[in-house]
């Protein structure tokens, strides 16, 4: 469901971005300069604001102690434990300290394999970057693609999202399904790197149908990655805590997000094919490094479950 959400929402994205160019036009056109410069400072002071009202709401009292501790392990009345139904254990409790009166700490942070796959889902999120960054400036720059191109491979992206994104999450349900689907997401955007390069020197037509191809790949490996690694974040999530664990998981999502566009740039066009063979590379190494890290979750779990 949230990749699928995930996906509608940067098909939307896509749908706008006409209408965006337009306004950005006329607002750079018709705006002082002063405005721009400033703008942006103001934002970031902005968010600094939200963030210390946000430090000052009250957190938990004493009655949702009370609460939790009459109702049960589980929230109503039922001797859950460390396992769900299903019977796969979750960290409901890492520390073991149960729910606390007044502010404690994030239980996501004391998490190490959750923490682990998120960071590694946060590297393979700089496929976003690679699409609306790194493939524009590749066919601008260096390949002799039309730049029509970069539009065709939009379209391709939104199209093959909208096809496979259902059938993408089916079997995502068990971690480990979940963790094979990112494996193979990142082996697929290793290997559109590759393709991608290889427009390098090419004549125009074909050098459009070789990017064309690596889009192609990038999408699917989007659709994969995107239904695992939502799955991961969820099924690794501890019970009564999702709230604080996807705020984690979504805040190393932006991290990518963020950090993307300067380090797909940087890549690709400092250092060329080089720099594909290499982001390529650590997709590569990303993606293989999902297995073992759901693994040490079920061992911890384990080890939960025996206490």
């Amino acid at each position: 469901m949230s990749a699928t959400s995930d996906s509608s929402s940067r098909e939307s994205k896509h749908s706008n971005e006409g209408r965006s160019c337009s306004k950005a036009r006329l607002w750079s056109r018709y705006t002082p300069g002063w405005v721009h410069i400033r703008a942006i400072p103001a934002d970031a002071v902005s968010y600094v604001a939200v963030a210390f009202l946000l430090h000052r709401l009250p957190a938990a009292g004493a009655g949702a102690a009370g609460f939790a501790a009459g109702a049960g392990a589980d929230g109503f009345g039922n001797e859950s434990g460390a396992a769900n139904e299903s019977g796969t254990a979750r960290p409901s409790d890492p520390a073991g300290q149960g729910v606390r009166q007044g502010r404690r700490r994030n239980p996501a942070l004391r998490d190490g394999p959750f923490l682990v796959v998120t960071a590694l889902c946060s590297v393979l999120g700089l496929q976003f970057a690679v699409l609306e960054v790194g493939v524009p400036l590749w066919i601008v720059q260096q390949a002799d693609a039309p730049r029509i191109t970069v539009s065709g491979g939009l379209i391709v992206n939104t199209l093959m999202v909208i096809a496979l994104q259902v059938r993408a999450t089916r079997g995502t349900e068990e971690r480990t399904a979940a963790a094979r689907a990112c494996r193979r997401a990142g082996l697929v955007l290793a290997a559109s790197c590759v393709v991608i390069a290889l427009a390098h020197g090419l004549p125009g037509f074909l050098a459009a149908v070789v990017v064309l191809v690596g889009i192609a790949l990038q999408s699917l490996a989007e659709v994969m990655g995107q239904a695992g690694g939502w799955a991961l974040s969820y099924d690794l999530a501890g019970e009564g805590e999702h709230g604080a664990y996807q705020g984690v998981f979504n805040a190393g999502t932006a991290a990518a997000l963020m950090a993307g566009p300067a380090v797909v740039s940087t890549a690709v066009i400092g250092f060329g094919l080089a720099g594909w063979a290499v982001l390529g590379a650590v997709l590569a190494a990303a993606c293989l490094a999902m297995g073992p890290a759901v693994r040490w979750a079920g061992r911890r779990d384990a080890r939960l479950r025996a206490a």
